[in-house]
């Protein structure tokens, strides 16, 4: 799980830490800075498949110009902070109870945390490319009480972009690119112990496992063919993940009580009908035998029944960020999402991260999920974004005693308290 992340001159950040639990919602108004946040964390999942800095806060094309991915809002030009004059900034994680894969003969597998860290340099005065200035990962659970550095690299400013740095690791010195990080050249470097391509591997399988969930009802609608497992971030695939789901006759009927509590419709089934190229589409079956298929679905039914398969697919991934997850449910269905998400949470099996403008979704969160509810803010006259959590806030657990979260959200208390601290 990733408990922290540090993010320093990063878009509307300057310097902050910001916690996560299992399972962990912003609010805060518009242009606050949320979605900054998922940026962040998409640059290092974006780097965890091999991609350089340019890639991953770009675009990255395959073969014949088809798209693999798709950057970061604003490029390379609104990455950095731009109110104090940077020319870096920082990205960093820290996390727990990852588990190093076995590699080599005697290494055991077993479960470290640490913390692994980033610093991206652009000049954009010289028109220079992103690069590598500083990079590194500390181990946790040695004898130091810091832990134990299993790799540090600093690059000087003078160095172009391409160009080898000195990477150091377990107090040896390495040549690497500094346009992509060394987190993903040590892999393939074949002086490098199997001690710490484990460590390594461990911590870019993390990465890898992000989702950023952004469903679009039409991409949900397409027909897919069987065999595709895994739901794209649209929601491409959605009737051949459903269709695979639906084998496991436990999930089928976990997946329809979620359904039908959703819906007034009384669902009872799925079926599959299958088109000339063998591309399947879902539908609906109700008790009175009525069908409904992808085709004419609610754009709501289509976006919970989408996040609902994410999270019982087979193939889920580990951390998973979800923007205005209220979008297209009725508020008085809201409770169903937070609590299937809290019960995926609790085992542990998936981490979570939600953004919502919705005031009645904070009623619906438990006394845990709370302790991880921050509001990300920007106070008058200042043009950068902080972040507070919500039970950190002095008085909040007296009001809480009379008022609901959404009562306190909705007469705009949070931003109030946070502004009248500040004058203090």
């Amino acid at each position: 799980m990733i408990t922290k992340i540090y993010l320093d001159n990063f878009k509307s950040f300057v310097k902050v830490a910001i916690k996560l639990g299992p399972l962990t919602s912003f609010i805060g108004t518009n242009a606050s800075g949320k979605s900054n946040i998922k940026d962040a964390l998409r640059i290092l999942h974006g780097i965890s498949r091999g991609f350089t800095l340019a890639e991953a806060i770009g675009e990255k094309y395959g073969e014949g110009g088809v798209p693999l991915w798709k950057g970061i809002r604003g490029g390379s030009r609104e990455m950095i902070f731009s109110g104090n004059g940077a020319k870096e900034c920082r990205i960093g994680i820290e996390f727990r109870a990852l588990s190093m894969p076995k590699l080599g003969s005697g290494l055991q597998s077993k479960e470290f945390s640490g913390v692994y860290w980033l610093t991206i340099a652009l000049d954009h005065e010289k028109a220079n490319a992103p690069k590598v200035l500083s990079e590194g990962l500390r181990i946790h659970g040695y004898d130091s009480k810091r832990g134990y550095v299993l790799f540090r690299s600093r690059t000087e400013n003078k160095v172009k972009v391409g160009e080898p740095h000195q990477l150091s690791s377990t107090h040896k010195k390495y040549a690497f690119r500094n346009d992509i990080p060394a987190l993903t050249q040590l892999v393939d470097h074949a002086s490098i112990s199997e001690e710490v391509k484990a460590y390594v591997y461990g911590l870019i399988y993390l990465l890898r496992k992000m989702r950023f969930l952004d469903v679009s009802p039409e991409a949900m609608r397409q027909p897919s063919l069987p065999g595709q497992i895994k739901l794209s971030d649209r929601g491409e695939n959605l009737s051949s993940v459903l269709q695979a789901i639906c084998f496991d006759e436990d999930r089928k009927k976990l997946l329809l009580k979620w359904l039908r509590e959703l819906s007034p419709q009384e669902v009872v089934d799925f079926e599959f009908s299958e088109d000339t190229q063998g591309k399947v589409v879902f539908h609906l079956v109700e008790s009175n035998g009525r069908k409904t298929s992808a085709y004419s679905a609610s754009d709501g039914t289509l976006r919970f029944l989408a996040t609902v398969v994410a999270l019982l697919s087979p193939e889920s991934a580990m951390f998973y960020f979800l923007e205005e997850i209220e979008n297209g449910i009725h508020p008085s269905r809201l409770h169903l999402l937070v609590r299937l998400m809290e019960q995926r949470a609790a085992n542990s099996e998936i981490q979570l991260v939600l953004t919502s403008h919705s005031p009645f979704m904070l009623d619906f969160l438990s006394e845990q999920s709370l302790q991880n509810l921050s509001i990300i803010y920007r106070l008058p006259a200042r043009a950068f974004s902080e972040v507070k959590s919500v039970v950190d806030i002095p008085d909040f657990d007296e009001l809480h005693k009379n008022k609901n979260v959404s009562e306190m959200h909705l007469s705009n208390w949070f931003e109030n308290i946070l502004e009248f601290m500040d004058e203090e």
